[in-house]
């Protein structure tokens, strides 16, 4: 079995199809660490004038209470996300295709907050928060190296069958499956060698180019990454020596084995995904707004009517009736602000609904599991953003009650939350005010998101290789005229 193994290795080594694999793929993966450590540059200057301009918004809302609140209600409001949001150091991450798949256009962050009262500004995302430098191996993988593969090895049988020589190779004294798992791995070493040289070579392009230092735990998530590129691979080596122990000439194996794979890496992914974007309407931003001023018409020209009584700028005046007036005002506000998230909530489930379904489709095919099972390893996609807005939940419900405590400390104020001149005109020390904090999900959180994924990219594996062996069982010694 070593014999075979060995023989597999020269020749593949000898051949111009590995030696132009190499080639296109070393240079593609170093071409991509250069790239990606000029995007982690920008997005860190644009990370460092948020955090900039986030410290001096705090600074000078501090001088009163109340423009603490109008500060969090104008943000969340008016779309001006950014500003609001103080970051800590920007960590360090791969990213392989949250941002630039159907899936992740239709999971973006969005902050819908329950003051977000302008319609007009639902649609709004905020992506470079927090700040993630990108190595998009999972395209090179998903997409050329698997291509790889199969150039390499739909010949493996049929080739030899056409050669004459597969007879000789039989001669030895091992069963068939041993033959055939003997040339499996010298496919596999050579892809797992050529996958580890490209990663060396992209890192070290990424680091020399000012990208982020890695962590131990980024260093985990990379090798249990190169795990799940090595399951996706065995599939198409698998698949290919099936294909070349049942097909008659090397031509019809080439064809038959192209075909799979622009059916799976291509045509059921982005063809699922658009079926099902067609198919499985969700709400527009449109929608959103037409729904929210039909519900809030009436509301809103009641508002409108109380303004001029609302708006009084004499504060002993606003005292004889205890604000009756702001306080209804508040109340109304109040309502509005419910009708809206309500709505809001509806289209969220919708996009949640179709990405579900599109995650569905996408496990039908071996390309599909690994982007899935890759993303979750990393720490990214659909589970970090659904963690990254719990985060900003969390932390907005936090500040609110921060300012609703520093106005329950002044006597002298109404507490009329967010309604300008009816709250506090204390200063607040900066330091005291709650900044945002984002926790990456955790490396244990990651592995148990892709459990499932890369479950299924295993049990495919195994049916794939049981197969070719089966075929392989069965494959004719010579060539049939």
């Amino acid at each position: 079995m070593s014999a075979i193994y060995w023989r597999e290795i020269r020749d593949l080594l000898k051949s111009a199809r590995f030696r132009i694999a190499v080639c296109l793929f070393l240079i593609g993966m170093t071409v991509n660490g250069f790239v990606m450590s000029s995007a982690y540059q920008d997005l860190l200057r644009m990370h460092n004038d948020v955090e900039l301009s986030a410290s001096e918004r705090f600074r000078e809302s501090a001088s009163h209470v109340e423009l603490l609140a109008i500060n969090f209600n104008e943000v969340f409001g008016s779309g001006g996300h950014s500003e609001a949001l103080n970051l800590s150091a920007p960590p360090p991450r791969m990213l392989p295709v949250a941002s630039g798949t159907e899936l992740g256009r239709l999971l973006g962050v969005e902050y819908n907050f329950p003051n977000a009262v302008q319609p007009g500004d639902l649609g709004l995302s905020n992506e470079e928060m927090p700040v993630r430098p990108v190595l998009d191996w999972e395209f090179m993988v998903r997409i050329l190296l698997s291509f790889i593969a199969i150039i390499l090895s739909y010949d493996l049988i049929v080739g030899e069958r056409e050669r004459g020589t597969l007879a000789l190779t039989l001669a030895y004294p091992v069963s068939r499956r041993r033959v055939l798992l003997a040339k499996f791995a010298a496919v596999m070493t050579l892809l797992a060698w050529l996958l580890l040289a490209g990663s060396i070579l992209s890192v070290l392009a990424y680091l020399t180019r000012g990208g982020g230092a890695f962590s131990a735990s980024d260093y985990a998530r990379m090798l249990l990454f190169a795990l799940g590129e090595i399951l996706y691979l065995a599939i198409f080596v698998a698949v290919s020596l099936l294909v070349s122990s049942r097909a008659s000439a090397s031509t019809y194996s080439l064809t038959a084995l192209l075909i799979f794979w622009i059916a799976v890496v291509v045509v059921i992914p982005q063809g699922g995904t658009a079926a099902v974007q067609g198919f499985v309407r969700t709400v527009s931003d449109v929608q959103v707004e037409q729904k929210i001023m039909r519900q809030l018409e009436d509301q809103v020209n009641e508002l409108v009517g109380e303004m001029d009584s609302f708006i009084r700028s004499d504060m002993n005046e606003a005292r004889k009736d205890d604000f009756a007036s702001e306080r209804n005002y508040a109340r109304r506000v109040n309502q509005m602000i419910t009708t809206i998230k309500t709505t809001l909530d509806e289209q969220q489930a919708s996009h949640r609904r179709q990405a579900r379904i599109i995650q569905n489709i996408l496990r039908l095919t071996p390309a599909g599991l690994f982007q899935l099972g890759s993303e979750r390893i990393l720490g990214v996609g659909d589970t970090r953003e659904e963690h990254f807005l719990q985060a900003v939940d969390k932390w907005a419900e936090g500040y609110a009650r921060f300012v609703q405590e520093q106005d329950r400390l002044d006597p002298q104020s109404p507490h009329i939350f967010y309604v300008q001149n009816y709250m506090s005109q204390r200063a607040v020390d900066p330091a005291t005010i709650p900044r945002f904090q984002f926790e990456e999900l955790s490396l244990k959180e990651s592995l148990k998101n892709a459990l499932f994924d890369w479950a299924l990219l295993i049990f495919e594996l195994i049916v794939a290789l049981s197969l070719s062996i089966v075929a392989f069982e069965r494959a004719p010694v010579s060539k049939t005229v």
